[in-house]
């Protein structure tokens, strides 16, 4: 007898989770995306850093991506897994250089970077990349100023 109980309250409540997900998907209106450019902080991470004299450390970095379109921000959150992979593959193979006279070492490896990370996404979404020293991304001019949106992944 209990068992007969059991389906039909399993069915109904299937049947009123489906109809309440649909009402709700019906009513509620798509978000305004704001057009141009929009700045996506991702989730900080350790990465392998190259300090002065060769030496490899880790360090807390954050990365900012530039999206070239607003409306592709959250598309580009949605692929976050396969872009911070793409990050270590690229780190570990060569670190971060952090010295103070690592300037064209660094502005070279964030271009190299951001045609990676392009590949593995496969389309032309990311217009700039920047690592942000530390766990947040706290310094407005690590990316240009002309950015309309902040989109935070993952934190």
């Amino acid at each position: 007898m209990g068992r007969l109980v059991r389906v039909p309250f399993f069915g109904a409540a299937l049947a009123l989770l489906f109809l309440s997900g649909h009402a709700n998907a019906v009513s509620s209106e798509p978000k305004e995306q704001p057009a141009g450019p929009a700045r996506v902080e991702m989730a900080p991470f350790m990465a392998p850093v190259e300090k002065t004299a060769g030496e490899v450390t880790a360090a807390p970095v954050t990365p900012v991506l530039v999206v070239a379109d607003a409306a592709q921000a959250e598309h580009v959150c949605w692929l976050s897994p396969r872009i911070m992979d793409t990050f270590v593959q690229i780190l570990h193979r060569e670190p971060l250089p952090m010295s103070e006279n690592a300037g064209r070492k660094l502005l070279q490896m964030k271009k190299e970077m951001a045609e990676a990370v392009n590949a593995a996404l496969g389309s032309h979404m990311i217009s700039q990349l920047d690592f942000v020293p530390w766990t947040r991304a706290k310094d407005k001019k690590a990316i240009s100023k002309e950015v309309a949106a902040a989109v935070r992944c993952g934190i």
